[in-house]
Order: C-alpha cells, then structure tokens, then sequence
C-alpha cells in the first residue's frame, strides 16, 4: 500500500540563532523575508488559525520541515526553498514550489493545494 504525506518545507533553519533571527527580520522588514511559506502561514508570534484548521482538516499526514532538517532526512534530493512536497512511498514530488509560495497569500496557498492533491488523488 501506497504510503502518502505533505511536506512543508521552510527556507530558513531550525536552530535558536536562526528562528530568533527570522523572526525580527519578518518584524523589521517583512518584504525581504526570505521564506515566503513561513511569512503566509504564521502571525507575528504563532501559526494563523485558519491554516493551523486548515491542516487539521487533510485526509493525509503532514511534516513541517526546516531546511537544515529537510537535507538531513532526505539526502538524495534537491529542492528551491520552501516548497510543499508529496511523499508517496519514497518518492517526492513537488506540489508547490517557490515562485507559486511568492506569488500566494492564506486562501490562495489553502485553494491550491486542494487542487494539487486532488489531481494527485
């Protein structure tokens, strides 16, 4: 059987240093904020609740990864960050890339990958 799960993967590391960091650079200039995926589905200080339900309501597992992580669990691959990712088996398959994530706010993200999983379905 056929093992399937959503990826998120950010563009920025898991380490104190860096998420204090990210932080005060979306804070102080959230235009130059490298990780659009980061700035679309968090606040100032916490996950949106709309994409936290959001979430919450996919029929399939999902994985919020930071970059660093994202190299160490899956060595074999080479992805623009951030992107959402489609695990099916070992296999990954982008369903969301970087120039779509700039492009998109909440409600755009959340429409999209309903249809990217649908097709996928």
């Amino acid at each position: 059987m056929e093992k399937k799960k959503i990826l998120f993967v950010y563009n920025a590391d898991s380490s104190l240093e860096h998420q204090v960091f990210d932080f005060l650079h979306k804070a102080v200039s959230p235009g130059t904020y490298q990780c659009s995926l980061c700035a679309i589905t968090y606040g100032t200080f916490t996950i949106k609740k709309d994409w936290k339900d959001f979430i919450a309501s996919l029929s399939m597992p999902v994985e919020f990864l930071y970059r660093n992580q994202f190299r160490r669990y899956y060595k074999g691959y080479q992805v623009k960050y951030p992107a959402v990712l489609l695990q099916e088996d070992e296999k990954l398959k982008e369903l969301i890339g970087t120039k779509e994530l700039e492009q998109l706010e909440l409600e755009g993200l959340m429409k999209l990958l309903k249809e990217r999983l649908s097709e996928k379905a």
